[in-house]
């Protein structure tokens, strides 16, 4: 057996029991601890995020560089929100911080897509043919638009 194998079978040093005690888990979640419904939420809400990273691969390989799609990003806030109302009601204080900073780095990356998109339309807006004042149709002195007159 090897040294790692020994280690996981026998538990970590200070947890007392197997670090991958599988019985120990079903029983946790089976007791009074947690009802089914939480454990349902709970999964649905990891399941939404696995389907997030996974669009966002597909997408990003379909493109040939790393696409970014807000679509996706809301969908995973909602989601790491699920999460946090699941962590919260399982009193798990890490679980918990960690789904705060996964809300957070989810709402900057909202922010900066946000302003990449107001670049990449400014930029846009320079492909735009320029309308000179005189190509543009002139207004006559009674406020309707008057033909361009030919010299």
């Amino acid at each position: 057996m090897t040294m790692f194998a020994y280690h996981l079978q026998a538990g970590l040093v200070g947890f007392g029991e197997s670090f991958l005690d599988l019985e120990r888990l079903f029983e946790s979640l089976s007791g009074d601890q947690l009802s089914v419904g939480w454990l349902l939420f709970g999964l649905a809400a990891q399941l939404i995020i696995v389907g997030c990273l996974l669009a966002q691969w597909y997408a990003s390989r379909r493109h040939g560089r790393i696409v970014i799609r807000s679509g996706v990003i809301y969908v995973g806030l909602v989601a790491t929100v699920m999460l946090l109302v699941y962590a919260s009601i399982r009193h798990d204080l890490v679980y918990v911080v960690g789904q705060i900073l996964n809300v957070l780095i989810g709402l900057r990356l909202l922010e900066l897509l946000r302003r990449t998109e107001v670049r990449r339309t400014e930029t846009d807006m320079e492909h735009f043919p320029r309308i000179e004042p005189e190509s543009a149709e002139r207004r006559s002195s009674s406020g309707t638009i008057a033909p361009k007159r030919h010299r």
